[in-house]
């Protein structure tokens, strides 16, 4: 993430460097940077992009005092 105080220094060095820059891409927030929009941006037409799902985590073993099946019923 750049801002853009920061970009145009950024821009003359990449230039000095012999880098050209073919795309900028400029956004508001974060979360409208998907791999779809990226893809899309690059590439300059619609690609089919799977995306992989995170690992769904288990859940961890009850509590040393809780009774498994009576969690939260308050009776022992």
């Amino acid at each position: 993430m750049l801002y853009a105080s920061n970009r145009g220094a950024l821009v003359f060095v990449a230039a000095e460097l012999g880098v050209k820059i073919d795309a900028k891409i400029e956004t508001g927030d974060v979360d409208e940077l998907s791999l779809k929009y990226l893809t899309r941006e690059v590439h300059g037409e619609e690609v089919v992009v799977v995306e992989k799902k995170t690992f769904a985590r288990p859940r961890g073993p009850p509590k040393r005092n809780q009774k498994v099946g009576n969690a939260g019923s308050g009776t022992e």
